[in-house]
């Protein structure tokens, strides 16, 4: 191994940048998939407080660190996940199946 590192370490240098890429994009595509099905955004998980409509609505006059999450668009995460995909053109007929 150290003889081939010798003579190409332009290739463990490359192989090294990609598996960090490659550890940074899953878990990307995870937390994006997550999100999908969930139906929320990076902004609404992170300040969710700061909005009333996601949290509950006997949680509005606590103060912002006691609130619970709420989220008033997630439908399941089939319906979600449905809806994120094929938003536009589909989005009457899918409904009419899926209810």
């Amino acid at each position: 191994m150290c003889s081939v590192l010798v003579q190409d370490p332009y290739s463990y240098i490359i192989c090294a940048w990609l598996l960090c890429n490659l550890f940074w994009c899953g878990f990307l595509a995870i937390i994006q998939t997550y999100q999908i099905a969930r139906a929320y955004t990076t902004n609404e998980s992170a300040n969710y407080y700061k909005y009333d409509y996601l949290t509950r609505k006997e949680d509005v006059h606590l103060q912002y660190y006691r609130r619970r999450y709420y989220n008033p668009f997630d439908f399941g995460v089939i319906k979600n996940t449905i809806y994120f995909w094929f938003r536009s053109g589909y989005n009457k007929y899918l409904y009419n199946i899926l209810n």
